[in-house]
C-alpha cells in the first residue's frame, strides 16, 4: 500500500527539536495577488517566506528562552516518506508561550528547497 506523509521531524542548526509529529510547512516562494481592471484579470507577484509551525514539547532539558532566540539558522524538515526540505536564513518569529508542556513555534525563512 502506498504511504503518504504522516510524520515530520524538525532540526534547527543541526539540533533535533523535541516536537509533536504534526509539523506544518508552507514552502513559501512567489505569491500572486489578483485584481480586476476593465473586465480583465491581472496579478502582481511578491516574495513570501517559508513558514514552519510546530508544537514543541517541553521537558526538563528544553529551554524556551533559548528557542525564542533562534535566528540566522537552517531548519530541516524530514518527512517519514523520505523527502527532506531545507529552509535557510530561518528565525523564530515570536517567543514561544509555554502551555501545558507544549510551546508553539513559528519559524520563517527563505523559500523551502527540496534536497
Amino acid at each position: 500500500m502506498p504511504q503518504i506523509t504522516g510524520k515530520l521531524k524538525l532540526n534547527f542548526n543541526g539540533v533535533r527539536l523535541l516536537t509533536e509529529n504534526n509539523v506544518t510547512l508552507d514552502p513559501g516562494g512567489i505569491g500572486r495577488n489578483t485584481e480586476a481592471h476593465g473586465g480583465r484579470m491581472y496579478y502582481t507577484e511578491e516574495d513570501r517566506p517559508a513558514i514552519v509551525t510546530v508544537p514543541a514539547l517541553h521537558d526538563r532539558d528544553a529551554d524556551i528562552t533559548t528557542l525564542s532566540q533562534l535566528r540566522d539558522g537552517i531548519a530541516i524538515i524530514e518527512c517519514d516518506t523520505g523527502q527532506t526540505y531545507i529552509v535557510r536564513n530561518a528565525c523564530m518569529v515570536d517567543p514561544p508561550a509555554l502551555d501545558g508542556g507544549k510551546a508553539p513555534l513559528t519559524i520563517h525563512g527563505d523559500p523551502a528547497e527540496r534536497v
